[in-house]
């Protein structure tokens, strides 16, 4: 049994170290992004690091979604204008979204990681319990943005 849980806490732990690539390649995207968009917009400090508030990107991207209908005349066609005005808030609204797609990923990371690094014989089945619903929970993954990214990556 002790061999059984080392083992699964050794596999468990290369998960995380595999994540942990994962997330670090995602925070080079995002610099990335970030870079183009202040390239593009000027300075964006919605997108730095230390502004983030995730519930305004969220809600500024729920904003965008609403605001997409009003970017064309009343005509039904578009001008110049706009469709810049549009392209902008598109570039923006995907910047947006990726932000938040990182810190949801980013937390879900650091709350596995604190999970394994706890696990050990010692752990009383209650604790073991919680470990297991936070980890199906997912608290900090917000599935309306997950879908929202996916429409733009089919």
């Amino acid at each position: 049994m002790h061999m059984e849980v080392g083992s699964c806490k050794h596999g468990l732990l290369l998960q995380i170290r595999q994540v942990k690539v994962v997330l670090d390649e995602l925070e080079d995207i995002q610099a990335n992004v970030r870079n183009v968009m202040q390239s593009i917009h000027g300075k964006l400090s919605s997108l730095s690091d230390t502004d983030i508030d995730f519930k305004m990107n969220e809600q500024a991207i729920y904003n965008d979604l609403d605001d997409e209908n009003t970017a064309f005349c009343h005509s039904g066609s578009t001008d110049v204008t706009t469709t810049k005005v549009k392209k902008n808030t598109d570039s923006t609204h995907l910047a947006a979204l990726m932000v938040s797609i990182y810190g949801m990923v980013q937390q879900d990371y650091l709350m596995q990681d604190r999970i394994v690094s706890a696990l050990d014989l010692n752990v009383s089945s209650e604790e073991l319990e919680s470990y297991c619903l936070m980890w199906s929970l997912r608290p900090f993954i917000n599935d309306e943005l997950v879908h929202e990214a996916w429409k733009y990556i089919h």
